[in-house]
């Protein structure tokens, strides 16, 4: 039974949040429209409720399916305040990484980047030497668009060709290495469709993607892939574990709340049945000029 306080304003008895008071509850949904970054976070810790000291990255891979096209996965984050005996609670239920997993994703990463390292280091030692004739015979008429005739400066030009080709080169390898640097996913033996994601320290940074059940201090938080439909805006559902955290947040948050009754969801679904028509009543049009014809 929920435990009962009396109102500071004395307005009688009020019930205390059943997640606050020790008793059970079912996650609390929110659903906001937009991106994930933007959000405003209550100052509470989403786990417990006491004040927040700083925050822990919920990261979570949604796959992606079309008819036409391979599956694909898009990673999204969102950062929750958690207090410190719960970020500590955290950091002790993270399981260690297997040693020899790392270093099988150090040497998938290193075979990976061994085609772009090469022709990296053929261009970064074939830029001085392609530019040292255009830096000896380097003046002040030669840096001008055109010369003093009113004539093109085709040496200037031809200067800029080289330094743009070879930039264009330059940054198309490092796009690819930095690719590769962040698709470093784990052997992973669960479906993957909606799944929890962890990240450790390979090279170059934290990129290796380990995917798994959440802590019990991360299942606090909890946000789903993008759940609009044609015409709608991006939206995504947010579950807390606290409904008091989950209030807050959507309160803070209430610009952006969806509103399936709202004039833009109306003509959402109204633009959706009318694409529907036109789309049958081509398909009929169609039909009976084939048949016509034949």
């Amino acid at each position: 039974m929920d435990s009962v306080t009396t109102s500071p304003t004395g307005a009688g008895p009020v019930l205390a949040p059943p997640a606050r008071s020790g008793a059970p509850l079912a996650p609390t949904r929110v659903q906001v429209t937009g991106p994930l970054h933007g959000l405003r976070m209550p100052a509470d810790c989403a786990a417990c409720g006491t004040p927040a000291r700083g925050t822990l990255r919920v990261e979570k891979r949604f796959r992606r399916t079309s008819d036409d096209a391979p599956s694909r996965y898009l990673f999204h984050a969102l950062d929750v305040p958690f207090c410190d005996d719960c970020r500590g609670a955290h950091a002790r239920e993270l399981a260690p990484v297997d040693p020899a997993v790392l270093r099988r994703m150090r040497w998938t990463f290193v075979l990976r980047t061994t085609p772009y390292w090469i022709p990296l280091a053929v261009i970064l030692w074939m830029i001085p030497k392609v530019l040292a004739p255009f830096a000896r015979g380097l003046t002040r008429e030669t840096l001008a668009l055109r010369t003093p005739s009113g004539e093109w400066n085709w040496w200037l030009l031809m200067a800029a060709g080289v330094v743009g080709f070879f930039g264009f080169c330059l940054f198309g390898f490092l796009t690819l290495v930095n690719r590769a640097r962040h698709d470093l996913v784990a052997p992973y033996a669960g479906a993957g469709d909606d799944t929890y994601v962890r990240r450790e320290r390979v090279l170059l940074g934290p990129n290796a993607v380990f995917l798994g059940p959440p802590t019990s201090v991360l299942t606090a938080a909890d946000f789903t892939d993008d759940e609009s439909e044609l015409f709608e805006p991006e939206r995504r559902t947010y579950r807390f574990r606290d409904p008091v955290f989950a209030a807050q947040f959507a309160a803070l948050n209430a610009n952006r709340l969806w509103n399936a009754k709202a004039p833009r969801a109306r003509w959402a679904r109204k633009a959706r049945k009318l694409l529907t028509i036109a789309f049958v009543v081509v398909l009929a049009v169609a039909w009976v000029v084939d048949w016509w014809m034949s």
